[in-house]
């Protein structure tokens, strides 16, 4: 659908029929590269299996994904495995493809059923996945490198480059599959910045109610033996 208010003025009067007449020739689309789509994703698949000036457009959906094993099913159901699909995921900045996602879902579940196996208490889940996710090293992107190769959460899951968020990005999703309410913290200076997590942490176990800051980065490895775990 296209929807525009008609101001009553003559330069609004021949823009919108500019604009609606390129849309009814689909010329509105020739020239762009990507396409935001947003509504219901079988209806989007049906709309761009109907319409031959969408194929080899980059289609964007206009969701930000979270990390549930459902919401992946759906959108393969949807979509399959179109390349030309890219989506937002909660912890990216960048939209990534259909089976990037598939990855970075199945990722964060190979950490949380690794840690669910023992039976933890929601206090020992995260202490356990916090010694997980800080066991590498802290490496800054390349200068010829977008920034969101250390942050990015698919990015950080996948490459050997991770700062701050990135650490924050994949402690924030595994702890919030383990139940846990958590939310990146950011931290800003004058000229520069960080990350750390904030989580509301309840645990009759251990008699804790409340919220508690965790800083993965400031205790990840320094070098080749496991003297972090010592922190």
């Amino acid at each position: 659908d296209f929807c525009s208010t008609l101001e009553e003025d003559e330069e609004y009067e021949m823009l919108f029929h500019h604009i609606s007449g390129q849309i009814k020739n689909n010329m509105l689309f020739s020239d762009c590269t990507d396409v935001v789509m947003s509504g219901d994703w079988k209806e989007i698949a049906d709309y761009i299996a109907k319409n031959v000036f969408l194929r080899g457009k980059v289609i964007k959906l206009g969701d930000v994904l979270d990390l549930e094993d459902s919401t992946l099913i759906s959108l393969k159901e949807a979509f399959g495995d179109n390349p030309n699909i890219k989506v937002d995921v909660q912890g990216n900045d960048v939209p990534i493809s259909i089976s990037d996602y598939e990855k970075t879902v199945l990722a964060i579940d190979e950490i949380v059923n690794k840690i669910k196996v023992y039976n933890y208490s929601p206090f020992e889940s995260l202490m356990y996945a916090y010694d997980l996710i800080r066991d590498r090293f802290y490496v800054h992107e390349e200068d010829t490198e977008d920034y969101s190769v250390s942050r990015d959460l698919t990015s950080v899951l996948f490459g050997d480059k991770i700062v701050c968020v990135g650490f924050a990005n994949i402690y924030n999703s595994v702890a919030r599959k383990l139940g846990i309410n958590s939310m990146n913290f950011f931290l800003l200076g004058e000229n520069t910045g960080h990350v750390r997590n904030l989580m509301y942490l309840k645990d009759e176990k251990y008699d804790i109610n409340g919220l508690y800051f965790f800083d993965p980065t400031f205790d990840c490895k320094h070098d080749n033996d496991n003297n972090f775990l010592m922190s």
